[in-house]
């Protein structure tokens, strides 16, 4: 089962769509309170710990780099 998630920070807004559906509307500019922006945030969260594990580590600066990202290009 995959889970698309959409976050907008600055205006709190989170768009979740499951098994490659496509999301009510992309047009809709309803805000989620801050509850119900914690509870899906948590949700994300705890997919992610459910993929990754624990024990998993972020990406390094040099990976998240320009320099990492193209070192086999040209």
């Amino acid at each position: 089962m995959a889970i698309i998630v959409h976050i907008y920070p600055n205006s709190r807004q989170l768009q979740q769509t499951a098994d490659g559906t496509e999301a009510a509307s992309a047009n809709d500019n309803s805000r989620l309170s801050l509850e119900e922006f914690d509870v899906l945030a948590d949700k994300l969260a705890d997919l992610s710990m459910k993929i990754d594990g624990p024990d998993a580590q972020p990406l390094s600066d040099y990976a998240m780099s320009r320099e990492g990202i193209y070192e086999d290009h040209p």
